[in-house]
C-alpha cells in the first residue's frame, strides 16, 4: 500500500502539468519573407529572429535586441516598418503586458499585410489577436481571429499555423465550459496536424482530447473510460516515437488518473514500475 501511495503522489504531481497550455506559434521559415536586396535581407534576417525568439524564450529583452536593430535599420534607409516588424512588436508589447502598445501595433501589421498581400503576416496577425483577445477577456472576438487566421491559411496553403491555431482556440472554448466545441476544436487539430504530419500537435490534440473523456470524477456523465484510454494511448504511441519525455510522462500521468477512477490500482502501478 505504501507502495502505491508513493506512486499516487507522483501520479498527482504530474497530472499537475499533464495539461499545461502549448500556445507557442510555429517559427516563420525562410520564405516567410522577401528578399529583393541585400539590405532588405539584412532587415529581415532580424525581424526573423525577433520573431523566432518569441517561440524560442520569453526573455522580452532577447526580443526586444533584434527589433531595435531592426528599427534601426528602417530608420537609417528612411523605409516604413514593414507588417512582419509590427507583428514582432505587437508580441513584444503583449509579452511585456503593455496592452494598448501591443493593440496598435498588430492592427498596423494587419493593415499592411493586407496590403502587400503578405499572406502568411496576415494570417500569423490574426492568429496573435486570437492570443490578445483571450489574454484581454474578449473570448468571442478570439474566436473569430483564430477562424479567420484558420481561413487565410487554408485558402492559401500556409503550412504550420493551422494545428496552432486550433489548439489555441481549444483553450478558448475550454475556459468558456463549452466541452462540444472544445471536442470539435481538437478533432479539428488532430486532422490537420495528421495532414500536416505535425506530430508535435499531433501527440497534443490527442493528449487534450484524451482527457477530456477522462474528466476528473467517475461520476461526470461526460465521462468515457475506454474513450479516454484510446486516445491517450495514441499520444503516448507518438511520444514514445519523438522520444518527447515530456509528452511521454504526461500521457502516462492522464493514464494513470484514469485507471485510479475506475478503481483498477494494479494497471495504475504497472504505468508507473
Amino acid at each position: 500500500m505504501k507502495s502505491f501511495e508513493k506512486k499516487t503522489v507522483l501520479l498527482i504531481l504530474a497530472f499537475g502539468f499533464a495539461v499545461s497550455a502549448y500556445s507557442d506559434f510555429p517559427e516563420p521559415g525562410r520564405s516567410f519573407f522577401r528578399k529583393h536586396s541585400s539590405d532588405t535581407s539584412e532587415l529581415n534576417t532580424h525581424i526573423r529572429k525577433a520573431l523566432n525568439s518569441f517561440s524560442k524564450s520569453k526573455d522580452p529583452a532577447f526580443l526586444k535586441a533584434n527589433i531595435d536593430t531592426a528599427e534601426l535599420l528602417c530608420v537609417r534607409r528612411n523605409v516604413e516598418f514593414p507588417a512582419s516588424l509590427h507583428l514582432a512588436r505587437a508580441r513584444y508589447f503583449l509579452l511585456t503586458n503593455d496592452f494598448r502598445n501591443a493593440s496598435q501595433e498588430a492592427t498596423l501589421a494587419l493593415k499592411k499585410a493586407k496590403s502587400s498581400g503578405e499572406t502568411d503576416i496576415l494570417a500569423r496577425t490574426l492568429s496573435f489577436l486570437g492570443q490578445y483577445s483571450f489574454r484581454t477577456g474578449f473570448s468571442m472576438e478570439s474566436i473569430s481571429y483564430y477562424e479567420n487566421s484558420v481561413s487565410v491559411a487554408k485558402k492559401n496553403k500556409l503550412k504550420g499555423l493551422i494545428p496552432a491555431n486550433y489548439n489555441m482556440l481549444y483553450d478558448v472554448y475550454d475556459k468558456l465550459g463549452n466541452l462540444k466545441e472544445a471536442r470539435n476544436t481538437l478533432n479539428k487539430l488532430i486532422v490537420s496536424a495528421g495532414n500536416e504530419k505535425d506530430t508535435l500537435n499531433l501527440e497534443m490534440g490527442y493528449l487534450r482530447l484524451g482527457r477530456t473523456f477522462a474528466r476528473d470524477s467517475v461520476d461526470d456523465k461526460e465521462r468515457d473510460y475506454n474513450q479516454s484510454d484510446s486516445l491517450l494511448k495514441k499520444s503516448l504511441e507518438i511520444s514514445l516515437k519523438r522520444q518527447d519525455t515530456v509528452f511521454i510522462v504526461r500521457s502516462l500521468a492522464l493514464l494513470g488518473w484514469n485507471f485510479y477512477l475506475e478503481k483498477k490500482y494494479d494497471d495504475v502501478n504497472r504505468k508507473f514500475d
